[in-house]
């Protein structure tokens, strides 16, 4: 089985760590994975779009895929880029913190997360995305919790290590955010477990 996922943002949110550390995450729990980037020339503001392939065999093909089983859109911005990118019987997650009035694409499931209002209850405006990753994976069982939360300290720069603790505690706002309102959400990642 092979999952993609494609999360837009714009720079800043934190887009490219988040899925940097997903990917590290999934191969940690023996998910093949591929990782991908792509940004505006801009640091702060240009629009993100990162790719993560994952599955439980070799993967044969860069992750630059065209349609993807999961898409997350962070900031309205990118929006029009990832939304027609999700898969019919896909899942499309919104922020709804900046996103309120975000609507599914034709024959994929939509829910929405207010990671920006999550992160700033935290006083981590930045961790956003690490809200989202953390709702993300508790509602599809994508990945676990403390794989997240291992993959944050070895994918942080060593300059950045003081981030690890509230981020750590952004991935814990979203787990439990969709553990309350997500808890029904039947489409998992996986059908079975790898050991």
């Amino acid at each position: 089985m092979e999952r993609e996922i494609i999360m837009g943002g714009i720079g800043g949110q934190g887009v490219q760590l988040a899925t940097k550390i997903l990917a590290h995450a999934l191969n940690s729990e023996n998910r093949q994975v591929m990782h991908f980037a792509a940004f505006g020339g801009t640091m702060r503001g240009g629009n993100v779009e990162c790719t993560v392939v994952t599955g439980d065999r070799e993967l044969l093909a860069p992750p630059m895929i065209p349609l993807a089983w999961l898409t997350i859109a962070m900031h309205e911005s990118p929006e029009e880029i990832v939304k027609p990118k999700t898969r019919k019987g896909g899942i499309y997650v919104v922020n709804s913190s900046l996103m309120p009035k975000a609507t599914a694409p034709a024959g994929a499931t939509l829910f929405k997360v207010p990671a920006s209002a999550l992160a700033e209850k935290l006083n981590n405006v930045q961790g956003a995305s690490m809200v989202m990753l953390g709702a993300v994976c508790r509602a599809t069982g994508l990945v676990s919790l403390a794989a997240l939360e291992a993959a944050l300290k070895a994918n942080t720069p060593s300059y950045r290590q003081q981030t690890v603790a509230e981020n750590a505690k952004a991935f814990q706002a979203g787990d439990q955010w969709a553990a309350q309102n997500l808890k029904d959400f039947k489409s998992k990642a996986w059908a079975v477990a790898v050991a």
